[in-house]
């Protein structure tokens, strides 16, 4: 099995979420989310990359100093925008070009080891994989001036992180782009540069972004099930 050297852009104020503090440093089950987050990629990581903003570098360090945190990374200063905080770190990687490398949310703690080791087989088949849900809901497309109409949902799914790709087109993705708002995560960076297909692997559903405060409910029951003891 491949492994992968990991990103985390950490950078998001939570402005959905609310709070005095971003959500990735909100703690449950007595370690904040993003502990969570790196515990869960670290056995597949042969290294990983945390984007912080210069002002919560000091935070985190006291953090991990706290809960006795020694899990192995490197924190990179991250940028205005989400886009410029992935190429500061695919940027200060220094190894093997053709390695894989893996961007994941900072809030995704709950992304399986199943999940992981699928995506990174794919990635080093084929060059990027990016994990997916199928969706349960219907959906409708939003039309200016006419309202809505109906869509067939089994042409759509729902997007997720980890998304996995040779270290030597991401950056190359990267370089190319301009960072423009139409880019709303890795996948469609790397489109932009390169005409080939992003392999899609099927995420576990438990593999969600803990965007509101109601989210955290499901993540402490996740976290005491059975399965993560």
């Amino acid at each position: 099995m491949p492994k992968c050297h990991f990103v985390i852009p950490a950078g998001g104020v939570g402005l959905r979420f609310g709070g005095p503090l971003p959500k990735q440093f909100v703690e449950v089950e007595g370690l904040p989310i993003l502990m969570h987050t790196l515990r869960a990629i670290a056995p597949y990581a042969e290294s990983i990359t945390l984007v912080l903003p210069q002002d919560y570098q000091k935070y985190w360090q006291q953090l991990c100093r706290d809960r006795s945190f020694d899990l192995e990374h490197k924190v990179v200063e991250g940028g205005a925008t989400r886009f410029l905080s992935v190429r500061n770190a695919i940027e200060s990687l220094a190894v093997d070009p053709d390695a894989l490398v893996g961007v994941h949310d900072a809030v995704r703690p709950l992304i399986s080891g199943e999940t992981i080791e699928a995506l990174l087989t794919a990635a080093a088949a084929s060059g990027a994989a990016i994990p997916y849900l199928p969706l349960t809901d219907s959906i409708r497309h939003l039309e200016p001036l006419v309202g809505s109409k109906s869509v067939d949902r089994t042409q759509f799914v729902a997007v997720q992180t980890p998304q996995v790709f040779h270290l030597e087109r991401l950056r190359a993705a990267y370089r190319q782009a301009d960072g423009g708002a139409n880019f709303t995560d890795d996948a469609s960076v790397y489109e932009a540069l390169f005409d080939a297909p992003i392999e899609l692997v099927e995420s576990n559903p438990e593999n969600k972004k803990i965007t509101h405060p109601h989210d955290l409910l499901y993540l402490r029951q996740a976290l005491n099930s059975p399965s993560n003891h």
